[in-house]
């Protein structure tokens, strides 16, 4: 699996991620991924109350067919390497979903006990619920500093 930009996809391919899901991809801000030449889903990081926030969408063709756990565990690793100084990776999934959890759970997710935090988004995004992660690489940088 790999990250390409917006210029690197069909105008077919950005349909079909728009029709998809038209709410929740971005065009400047969500990331695009591809497994060998075909785009299989996208990614949204955002920073809510200094907290790193993520979401993601597995295009409906690559769900069930043992993509899920290959693309959350790839998205988290990006996400984890480009955000290192947040120590936690929090996961917006929206309530229904609950194959979504699952695989999230599968990935080192679990229920986020951040109760503040988690009032606030929900006061924004009614039907979601937060998981979230220790962000390896977080830990990693953590432990260095401690060898110094």
């Amino acid at each position: 699996m790999k990250v390409v930009n917006l210029e690197d996809i069909t105008k077919e391919e950005l349909v079909i991620l728009i029709k998809d899901d038209g709410v929740g991809f971005n065009p400047q801000k969500s990331k695009i991924v591809k497994s060998g030449n075909k785009v299989i889903g996208y990614y949204t990081v955002h920073i809510l109350l200094n907290r790193l926030t993520l979401e993601y969408t597995l295009l409906k063709e690559y769900r069930n067919h043992g993509y899920g756990n290959l693309f959350v565990d790839f998205v988290t690793k990006m996400v984890e390497d480009e955000y290192p100084s947040y120590e936690k990776i929090y996961l917006l999934i929206n309530y229904a979903n609950e194959v979504s959890r699952n695989v999230a759970i599968k990935n080192n997710y679990s229920e986020s006990k951040d109760y503040d935090f988690i009032e606030k988004v929900l006061e924004e995004m009614s039907g979601y619920e937060l998981l979230d992660k220790d962000n390896e690489k977080y830990k990693q940088n953590k432990q260095l500093l401690h060898k110094l």
